[in-house]
């Protein structure tokens, strides 16, 4: 009669393969270069995500008025005539009358939003004056404009004449442009300052400075045969949504396949997975810089997104179950520099490429070399073992057994039948992977696990957005940060050697929280200081990511690991999604509103840190059954306050006493 496989392993026990694979683990050179494959492959994904900061430009445009550029009159001409100006109206003492689009009144205002160091008046803003203008909206002659009301006395006021980059952008004038074109620039000038102004309408085509061909993907220059021809795309004014959802379409990407890819690989294995994803690399990379369709380029670039998180997600868990676990925190954290590594790559790389199709081509063509990581990358024997693979395991574990256990290896041969039956059995066993959820100590962790990533990736966005507000050249900001995520992912090494995962995680948080609560009161004029205050934020956020996914991995038994790690990578997307809402739209109701809410969430982590048990050298849970097990023979191993370090401290205080552990641990 056959043996079931249960059967047919019970000369080799769980202890064996556990003996065996810390034999396979302990070969130096087979675990650096599963690093090595690991690392390189997730490097794209600080290219794609980054990418959009340099092709993503506006660059200065307005509206096309072809019969003038067919008798070459100049850019600067053409908007002179058919771009609404912000001209003055009245001045007096008290009160101020111009066209609404006029920057004015103090310097600051007028620096930030461009303008002319030539027309500035001699008339100094006083800034302290700012906070009582009024601005009212009139109707005059069919033009919008602005009454400002000035406190009284008026003791300073500056204003300026419009310039080129202060036209409008997206409207322009109804003249006879074809009478204009006849009479010639310099009368047409005279006649339009002269007239009386006919209603704006909204162009219709865009003309761009661009300072390199094709630098942007926003206005989509196309040129056949060296001949400009219609723009395809112009995400500019109403259109601007679409530059957006280029960017989107990649969380979006992420969002999907966080959870999507996370069921998948506890379901069919980590490579499959991770080769999957190296093949949606493959193609929506270059689509992307070949495509002319706007759809098909979102579509890419949801690709892209799924692609970078199923590959990010298969490559760390075959490292994370593959690596001895002294070996296991300080590869997590390597891990994670892949990101900044790619972020300093694309500085450097978009420098000298700023043509976005080039630049887009350069950084899709390393993802051919995936096609050596599939065939490199093993699958995890921790998973094929608990996921009731055992045979196939235990062949990977054959060199390095005794030669009494090759024998029994040898004997693993299961046949048609056997194999409908295994099959059976872990199709039952990932159903029940979802069942054990509903225990209190599982769930609860997930929860947390949940909010701690959600408010962690918030935190993190809002730092980049707000920090891209700040005058720095893209190039260089894009490369101190990503030299910043790595220091932050040198420093969090060897706290979690010593202070361990929890303790970490919750210094880090309290530190990102104290960095959201000092922009808070920084003045806006200390462009350096807040610079640097939001860098060491993001630092601080970066570490904890690490920190917080390295924890995560250990909380969670292997059969049910990638779908804890899926689920809280869907609650992190969600969280950077967010964060761009938080910062343009939620700050109409106050300009401390972003800061304030990763603040506080920040500051809601850190506590929820505390709860966790202190996982540093404690062995991975492989089974449902270990880790309730081991949870109700040792308390420590169980959500509780108690085993905080908050929780020691105040009872050294008698402050508390001690008492039961909050949480139970539940049994299977």
């Amino acid at each position: 009669m056959e043996k079931s496989p249960q059967l047919r392993t019970s000369y080799l026990t769980k202890e064996d393969f556990e003996e065996a694979l810390a034999e396979y683990s302990s070969r130096e050179w087979f675990v650096y270069w599963i690093f090595i494959l690991s690392f390189t492959s997730t490097i794209l994904n600080g290219f794609h995500v980054m990418s959009y900061v340099f092709y993503s430009v506006t660059p200065k445009h307005w509206c096309s008025i072809p019969v003038l550029e067919e008798a070459n009159w100049t850019p600067k001409q053409i908007r002179a005539v058919s771009s609404p100006r912000w001209l003055i109206i009245r001045t007096n003492a008290n009160r101020i009358e111009l066209d609404i689009c006029l920057v004015l009144i103090h310097n600051r205002e007028r620096e930030r939003d461009g303008g002319d160091e030539e027309e500035e008046r001699d008339g100094q803003s006083n800034t302290r004056n700012d906070v009582f203008i009024k601005l009212d909206k009139l109707h005059r002659d069919g033009n919008v404009v602005v009454s400002i009301t000035m406190p009284s006395p008026v003791l300073f006021y500056s204003y300026h004449r419009c310039t080129p980059d202060e036209l409008s952008n997206c409207k322009y004038y109804d003249w006879n442009y074809i009478e204009l074109r006849d009479m010639g620039y310099e009368s047409a000038l005279e006649k339009v300052k002269a007239d009386r102004k006919p209603k704006t309408i909204v162009c219709k085509r865009y003309s761009y400075e661009i300072k390199y061909k094709d630098s942007s993907f926003v206005p989509e220059v196309r040129y056949q045969n060296k001949i400009k021809i219609r723009l395809k795309w112009d995400m500019v004014c109403n259109r601007l949504a679409m530059k957006a959802t280029v960017q989107t379409a990649v969380s979006f990407g992420k969002f999907f396949g966080a959870f999507a890819f996370g069921v998948l690989a506890d379901r069919y294995g980590r490579k499959i997975t991770f080769t999957i994803s190296c093949l949606i690399y493959m193609i929506s990379g270059p689509v992307v810089a070949w495509t002319h369709s706007y759809l098909i380029m979102v579509m890419c670039r949801v690709g892209l997104g799924v692609a970078g998180i199923g590959v990010y997600q298969g490559a760390y868990s075959i490292l994370i179950e593959i690596s001895p676990p002294h070996r296991r925190s300080t590869f997590g954290v390597m891990f994670n520099m892949s990101y900044p590594v790619g972020m300093i790559l694309i500085a450097i790389i978009a420098y000298y490429i700023r043509e976005w199709r080039v630049l887009q081509l350069y950084i899709s063509m390393p993802s051919f070399i995936l096609i050596l990581h599939m065939l490199a990358m093993p699958e995890s024997p921790r998973w094929l073992y608990y996921s009731n693979h055992m045979s196939e395991a235990w062949k990977m574990m054959r060199s390095v057994v005794s030669p009494e256990k090759q024998k029994m290896i040898d004997e693993l041969q299961i046949d048609f039948k056997t194999h409908v039956k295994e099959k059976t059995i872990r199709f039952e066993q990932f159903k029940q992977n979802f069942h054990h959820f509903k225990h209190a100590e599982m769930t609860v962790r997930l929860i947390l696990c949940w909010f701690i990533w959600f408010s962690t990736s918030m935190g993190y966005y809002v730092l980049s957005i707000t920090s891209a507000h700040l005058k720095i050249d893209s190039y260089l900001y894009t490369g101190l940060s990503g030299i910043a995520e790595g220091i932050s992912y040198v420093i969090v090494i060897p706290m979690l050697q010593i202070l361990g995962r929890r303790n970490t995680s919750f210094i880090l948080f309290l530190c990102s929280a104290f960095s959201f609560s000092i922009l808070l009161f920084i003045p806006e004029i200390m462009t350096n200081t807040k610079m640097f205050i939001a860098l060491f934020g993001r630092l601080c956020i970066s570490s904890v990511f690490v920190a917080v996914i390295v924890h995560l991995s250990e909380l969670f038994p292997t059969v049910i690991r990638n779908i804890a790690i899926g689920s809280s990578s869907t609650f992190a997307h969600i969280g950077s999604t967010i964060a761009p809402y938080l910062v343009d739209y939620f700050v109409i109701y106050g300009w401390w509103v972003p800061n304030s809410v990763c603040g506080i969430t920040t500051f809601i982590s850190a506590m929820l840190t505390q709860v966790f048990p202190e996982t540093k050298n404690l062995d991975l849970y492989n089974t449902m059954d270990d880790f309730f097990a081991r949870c109700k023979v040792n308390s420590r191993e169980q959500l509780s306050f108690k085993n905080s370090i908050i929780y020691t401290l105040l009872t050294k205080l008698n402050i508390v006493k001690r008492s039961t552990p909050m949480i139970t641990a539940q049994e299977k």
